[in-house]
């Protein structure tokens, strides 16, 4: 293989090879050394921004209560699990969804025709979701009207996506989006440890 052509004059007089960088070479390593120490100081900006959006969001923006890691569970159609976002929907605890299922759904010569062939709303199956709660200070402050069980709001009722009590509905336009929560008692599903519904908003 032949030498480059600017390195050949120099080995035919056998002068050392010296790799020396062209003004233009040594100006565009200059430029690069610069963009890398701009990343660096960008990068690090952001994550300082971030630590401190993070800080606001523990303390003011949500009045320091802690994330909340919790299972619902919506009794539904197998068919629709995992088909539209968690959202404009109402769930349960373990009690509670078993409760709706044996007081509403397969209690077919009580609450609806004997005769009807599927059960209602088509339901099929109980689908398990992990949650991960965070309602805004707004609706979970000590001086809220709707703060309800410490970290939630009160629950709202949906019926295919749309809250139906309109009191509810004027809440959600006050406050926007909550997770809202009621206790469930019933005597035809007695049972000793507590159970909840729950109600989940979102874009309406």
């Amino acid at each position: 293989r032949q030498p480059p052509q600017e390195l050949r004059p120099c080995l035919a007089r056998g002068a050392p090879l010296v790799a020396r960088r062209s003004p233009r070479s040594a100006s565009a390593a200059a430029a690069m050394a610069h963009h890398r120490r701009s990343c660096r100081h960008l990068v690090l900006a952001v994550w300082l921004l971030l630590r401190r959006m993070v800080g606001a969001a523990d303390g003011e923006a949500f009045n320091g209560r802690p994330v909340l890691d919790v299972f619902f569970y919506r009794a539904m159609p197998s068919s629709s699990i995992n088909k539209w976002r968690v959202e404009n929907m109402d769930m349960a605890s373990t009690g509670g969804v078993t409760k709706y299922v044996h007081t509403e759904v397969i209690a077919e010569s009580i609450i609806g025709s004997p005769e009807r062939e599927t059960r209602k709303y088509h339901i099929d199956a109980i689908a398990k979701y992990p949650m991960k709660i965070k309602n805004p200070s707004s609706v979970t402050a000590s001086s809220s009207s709707i703060v309800t069980q410490v970290h939630f709001g009160p629950f709202v009722t949906y019926d295919y996506g749309v809250a139906t009590n309109l009191q509810t509905q004027t809440m959600i336009e006050e406050y926007g989006s909550f997770v809202g929560v009621q206790s469930q008692y019933d005597p035809r599903w007695p049972h000793s440890t507590p159970y909840f519904w729950f109600s989940v908003t979102g874009w309406c």
